[in-house]
């Protein structure tokens, strides 16, 4: 039998050692509207369901959350994520925000949906605007493009993208499918926030990376030692969506994993003493 110390080892220095990334919140609707980990919560009078959605698609998988503000005098998207837990952003830790989603193309212009970020104390830490038409100078031939907003107002990512990566016309959603659903129009954002910044770590449209920002600075330039809770709303009752596959997930600092990987070691060692 091999040396299970050897195999330890040699899975730490390949980087193979498992971070211990804890998921504190899952919702994939695939059992229906609650979420597998932690809590989601829905403001009282919009209508969401679980809707099947047509054919093979790279990101959204066969049930997704139908967020639809159609029937009576529904309020814009409103939802809420909470973990099990608080992720914690001291020491180099980060957590990862991630979704799908692809907006519904009907009622009204200002259709923007913005996932927001808080601490413990209810503090913004980040903000992330999927912008609609109008919301960075967009015109109806390029409506859905995201951006960030700070406390001094909404941005568009010009300039913080990564050199070489283009996102394209459309990022979600389509702007001729009416109220309908397009799953080749849907996209997967992946938010990486720490104590001090925060970037969209990959964003992908039909399984395909486009688009990696720079580091962003947080809603305030401040520094946060957790991310609490993470909230979905939409600008106005015109704004519906399709959403599907909402993970956080906490991320120890890598340093600290590999030192669970040596205390491992060392218990080994000394069994076999």
């Amino acid at each position: 039998m091999k040396n299970p110390s050897k195999l330890i080892l040699a899975a730490l220095l390949s980087g193979s050692v498992a971070q211990a990334a804890n998921t504190i919140f899952e919702a994939n609707f695939e059992s229906g509207l609650a979420a597998n980990t932690g809590t989601i919560t829905y403001n009282a009078g919009y209508n969401v369901q679980v809707a099947v959605t047509g054919g093979p698609d790279a990101t959204l998988g066969s049930n997704v959350l139908f967020a639809d503000p159609t029937t009576g005098s529904a309020a814009a998207t409103d939802i809420t994520l909470t973990p099990t837990v608080g992720a914690s952003l001291t020491g180099g830790q980060t957590a990862v925000v991630s979704f799908d989603f692809a907006i519904r193309r009907t009622y009204g212009d200002n259709k923007s949906h913005y996932v927001t970020g808080y601490d413990s104390s209810n503090t913004i830490i980040f903000q992330f605007v999927l912008g609609e038409l109008n919301e960075f100078g967009n015109g109806a031939t390029d409506r859905q493009r995201p951006g960030y907003a700070t406390n001094t107002g909404a941005f568009s990512f010009a300039g913080e993208i990564v050199s070489g990566a283009t996102p394209g016309s459309y990022w979600f959603g389509n702007d001729a499918e009416g109220d309908g659903f397009n799953s080749s129009k849907d996209a997967h954002f992946d938010l990486t926030i720490g104590a001090s910044g925060w970037s969209v770590f990959t964003t992908k449209a039909d399984g395909v990376t486009t688009a990696q920002t720079t580091t962003l600075a947080t809603y305030d330039g401040g520094t946060f030692t957790d991310l609490a809770y993470v909230t979905v709303t939409g600008e106005s009752a015109a704004a519906g969506g399709f959403f599907d596959n909402l993970t956080i997930v906490a991320v120890p600092e890598p340093s600290s994993a590999a030192l669970l990987g040596l205390g491992g070691l060392a218990l080994l060692r000394r069994r076999r003493k």
